[in-house]
């Protein structure tokens, strides 16, 4: 660190304001915590005060099963599942006019436009599969004498429900 020139007045001023240190003032006191009867009342602090409540394994995991199978709303999110979808549609897309296209002059190219409702028909259908897959990879897994699901099991049960490789991800 760079040396700074100090005054004579600011080295003064500052040996001045210093107390001397005694083995009494080193050791600090807690400040003692005054309750009054609203903070006592108050229900936040006296939870800030009770221990977290120890719940068993596979509780929580519980509550959110039995809390999606009573809601019909959707697991997967909208916004890529539909990117999937219309990306999978423009390539079929692609794939069926490739001879079309080569014969016609003018490069008319339009975006492809599809209902909502064939959307979330699409979306509940693909979501459908995937618990399908998933209850049957489970099957498999618990089979086998493990509790985690494994990629052969996915594959297994893929297979058993007849999807092919082309609709499963590698």
């Amino acid at each position: 660190m760079a040396r700074t020139k100090e005054s004579m007045t600011t080295k003064l001023h500052a040996t001045a304001s210093k107390k001397p240190a005694t083995a009494v003032a080193a050791i600090k006191k807690p400040k003692a915590i005054k309750t009054t009867p609203v903070a006592a009342a108050d229900p936040t602090t006296v939870l800030a005060l009770k221990k977290k409540r120890h719940v068993r394994p596979g509780t929580k995991a519980e509550r959110e099963i039995r809390r999606y199978q009573k809601t019909t709303e959707t697991l997967v999110p909208k916004a890529p599942l539909y990117g999937v979808i219309r990306e999978i549609i423009e390539e079929a897309r692609n794939n069926i006019n490739e001879e079309y296209r080569k014969k016609r002059t003018d490069n008319d190219d339009h975006a492809l436009k599809i209902q909502k409702s064939a959307m979330e028909a699409l979306h509940t259908a693909a979501e459908d599969v995937m618990v399908k897959l998933l209850a049957k990879t489970r099957v498999f897994a618990r089979h086998a004498g493990r509790v985690m699901i494994m990629k052969p099991d996915i594959r297994l049960a893929a297979h058993e429900m007849h999807l092919t490789k082309r609709t499963m991800i590698e």
